[in-house]
């Protein structure tokens, strides 16, 4: 896990909650790259120092293209082992799980170059204290919506259609898929198209959540909603925002949005 913690950047250092937004702001540098909160999968362009809003039960949490962060693993002696993973996708990275106090590793791959996938490899080690069975919830952020169509997962180098179910969330560019009955020897390889990460943010959804407990006015959200569905540009929606009198975190916040992906 400790390896997975160097693909996270977490601002513990939070001011004390805006009563006008029911949320409180955090400093935060990013360094250069692509990073995505890590509970949204909002993306970040790096290499700039932003203010960013968030609810009090939300710590600001960034991933780093390519982390891959193992979430939650249990076992139950009758079904097997679940696990679950969240992939950042945008760069290539590994990531080597170990169990048994380090007596079984086992390879996460994520190669993201001009092909794209993801790899588990079969474990390492002495594996008999470990399941004959093992599920994978995997989690790709950053991945458009076509690519719940195109993925394809092969087990053990054989194409599967049936031992597997995919979901896709609209406003995190969140797969998911559900990888049931592995036998703990087997290799797991999931393929994408090469266009999967033209992604950009649900600038729309994040808006929402934040106007709707915002304590301004209903003609001032009104018109704010009209310019976050406009078809302008940022910078022109930004700017017909500093026109119309807001207080500063209603703007510190709206510009944290439409300028998060530069």
């Amino acid at each position: 896990m400790e390896e997975s913690l160097k693909e996270l950047l977490v601002q513990p250092k939070i001011k004390e909650k805006v009563e006008l937004l029911k949320m409180a702001s955090a400093i935060v540098w990013l360094p250069k790259g692509k990073w995505f909160d890590f509970w949204n999968g909002m993306i970040y362009e790096g290499d700039r120092m932003i203010k960013v809003y968030r609810t009090l039960d939300k710590m600001p949490v960034f991933a780093k293209a390519g982390a891959i962060v193992p979430l939650t693993e249990k076992e139950d002696k009758k079904s097997g082992e679940h696990r679950e993973v969240a992939i950042f996708v945008g760069c290539s990275n590994t990531f080597l799980f170990c169990e048994e106090e380090e007596q079984v590793q086992t390879d996460y791959i994520l190669w993201w170059e001009e092909e794209k996938h993801f790899m588990i490899k079969a474990p390492k080690g002495e594996k008999e204290g470990i399941s004959q069975k093992r599920y994978y919830d995997l989690h790709f952020y950053g991945v458009c919506r076509e690519a719940i169509e195109s993925v394809s997962c092969a087990v053990n180098g054989e194409i599967q259609d049936k031992e597997y179910d995919k979901e896709y969330v609209e406003e995190e560019n969140h797969l998911i898929l559900h990888l049931s009955n592995l036998g703990r020897e087997e290799e797991v390889h999931v393929l994408f198209k090469k266009e999967s990460d033209a992604v950009k943010n649900d600038i729309r959804t994040r808006a929402y959540e934040v106007l709707k407990q915002a304590q301004i006015s209903h003609d001032t959200k009104e018109r704010l909603y009209q310019l976050i569905e406009s078809e302008k540009s940022a910078t022109h929606r930004f700017s017909e925002m500093l026109a119309l009198g807001l207080p500063r975190e209603v703007l510190e916040v709206m510009g944290e949005l439409l300028f998060a992906q530069l």
